[in-house]
């Protein structure tokens, strides 16, 4: 039996552009992306890190600014206001545009969406949970919504960021995206993310990843082989975890429930901790580890 997977998530997929992976039977192109890790070298995880920083930077003022605008005058500050502004940083602060604009309007947009959230929170009578301040060591992911100051490079096998430097690209990413710009499509987005994976606070490990979305990919039909069955549909996330076009629900097993509130008890203990205290790190560490089990054993099912 083979399964087709399909996303029709519109709040995830604006991280990725403002596209949606939609297919219903009649659409003839969709966006698709591919997500690989990557090993960049001692001089590029120090500018990745910088970079991170920088939109960390750009977000918190993004979020002062409209924060401020409204208790004081009670105005309203749009994406786009905020995106003029950026030019009118050139020549006071050139250092942030060392990795281009976009990344820095890639954050901006991710306040734009935070600020949306809370304002439909506010209109369903939900606990609306004001955007928030984030830390440098929290803000993990960068966004490029257009194909400027990025590039992949097949012919080189590698993928080109500015101010990041070459990042190579593995043969079996080379070989999807291959095939989707075989198909037309044309590589439009750019997400780069870290990870914390273990290692000391002096000298922590990272996992990065890459994530290269690509547009008008042209759709093919799948036709089941010979003597494997028929095809099946998936949509992932709607209702419950997956729901096959054969009438199969699918919901995560209940370990993941009970990992949850696991994780839960452990934040409320490190809640009764003085924050910066060494008991503080400790339970920092705890919770991360407790969420890289429950993400390697989500994924193991998955697979399964």
């Amino acid at each position: 039996m083979m399964v087709v997977m399909v996303i029709a998530a519109k709040s995830s997929a604006a991280r990725y552009g403002p596209g949606r992976l939609v297919v219903d039977g009649t659409d003839r192109v969709l966006r698709r992306k591919t997500t690989f890790a990557f090993n960049p070298a001692a001089v590029q995880q120090d500018a990745l890190h910088g970079l991170l920083g920088v939109c960390c930077e750009v977000y918190n003022a993004g979020l002062a600014e409209r924060r401020d605008a409204w208790r004081s005058a009670g105005l309203k500050v749009s994406l786009f206001d905020q995106f003029g502004q950026l030019t009118e940083l050139r020549g006071v602060r050139d250092d942030v545009f060392a990795w281009g604009v976009q990344p820095l309007r890639g954050a901006l947009r991710r306040l734009d969406e935070a600020y949306g959230a809370f304002l439909r929170r506010c209109a369903a009578g939900q606990a609306p949970g004001l955007p928030r301040f984030r830390s440098r060591r929290r803000f993990d992911t960068a966004c490029w919504d257009e194909p400027s100051s990025w590039r992949v490079d097949l012919d080189a096998r590698a993928l080109r960021i500015q101010g990041g430097g070459r990042i190579r690209l593995p043969k079996s990413v080379r070989r999807q995206l291959g095939r989707l710009t075989a198909r037309g499509g044309t590589p439009v987005t750019l997400t780069i993310t870290r990870k914390r994976a273990g290692g000391s606070r002096a000298a922590p490990r990272w996992v990065w990843r890459a994530t290269v979305g690509c547009n008008n990919v042209a759709v093919v039909r799948s036709e089941p082989a010979a003597g494997r069955g028929s095809v099946v549909g998936g949509d992932r996330g709607v209702a419950v975890t997956l729901a096959t076009s054969d009438g199969a629900l699918h919901t995560l097993p209940r370990w993941m429930a009970d990992a949850r509130d696991r994780i839960v008890v452990s934040q409320q203990r490190r809640a009764r901790k003085r924050k910066g205290s060494r008991a503080w790190r400790d339970a920092n560490r705890r919770i991360a580890r407790e969420h890289r089990k429950v993400a390697a054993r989500s994924d193991n099912w998955a697979r399964d």
